[in-house]
């Protein structure tokens, strides 16, 4: 392999074309490398901001859930203690009435 021997003033080194060019492949290789795996931490970083906004959301939703059901809950005891009332109004008016129809014989 006759190579030319290449010269870089800058490092004062010495080097063939061919071992140049495979320094620059394995270099490019490497770079790509970094630049994938930069991508995919990228992506990574990416999922879990909308997992966290999705769960947010979610929680958000749950919360809202909460308060509706408590509401429900607390008229749910307003209409029971409401019935409760009417029954003792019934059981008090029946009793007045069976008072009454006493008197009237």
């Amino acid at each position: 392999m006759n190579d030319p021997i290449l010269f870089d003033p800058e490092s004062s080194t010495c080097s063939t074309e061919s071992s140049v060019s495979r320094s620059t492949e394995g270099s490019s290789t490497k770079r790509a490398r970094i630049d994938t795996q930069a991508a995919l931490i990228e992506l990574a970083q990416q999922r879990v901001e909308i997992q966290r906004d999705n769960t947010k959301k979610h929680l958000e939703h749950l919360d809202n859930q909460r308060k509706i059901l408590r509401e429900i809950a607390d008229d749910n005891k307003t209409i029971i203690q409401d019935n409760k009332n009417i029954i003792e109004d019934n059981k008090r008016f029946q009793k007045e009435f069976m008072d009454f129809l006493r008197t009237k014989k």
